[in-house]
């Protein structure tokens, strides 16, 4: 039987005992007292009940606090992937021009030593030169 329709079993009962006491009926009473019997055998006391109106409203507000926290940390795990997911691309790229400027500098480097390997033979041959024309000889 429902909580909500325990009292008032148990006040139709109450009613019929005092009708059935009015009739003075013995084998009603008793059954009617049986019953009543059993009917409190299966209801709790209000404070127990309160109790666990109580707890399980207490449990029910952490329910809802465990969801709400959940669901802010998955807002934001959300937005730092999106943050990461651009960081990432970001350092793709950082990556990539840096490939290219050390293609760039590895070229200019080849160049630069090029030149100067140039220079150092023109030097030598110039001065190859004037060490001849010092000592007089024809080039």
């Amino acid at each position: 039987m429902p909580a909500t329709l325990r009292p008032l079993a148990l006040v139709g009962l109450v009613a019929g005992l005092a009708v059935s006491s009015a009739c003075d009926d013995g084998k009603n009473v008793e059954l009617l007292e049986a019953k009543k019997s059993e009917i409190l055998e299966h209801t709790r006391p209000k404070q127990e009940f309160w109790d666990q109106v109580e707890r399980k409203g207490r449990a029910l507000k952490q329910e809802r606090s465990a969801s709400d926290e959940i669901a802010s940390l998955q807002s934001k795990s959300s937005e730092t992937r999106t943050a990461l997911d651009s960081l990432r691309k970001q350092l793709e790229d950082a990556r990539a021009t840096n490939a290219r400027a050390s293609d760039v500098l590895s070229n200019q480097v080849a160049q630069r030593d090029a030149a100067e390997a140039e220079v150092a033979k023109n030097e030598a041959t110039l001065a190859s030169f004037l060490e001849r024309q010092r000592s007089g000889a024809a080039p």
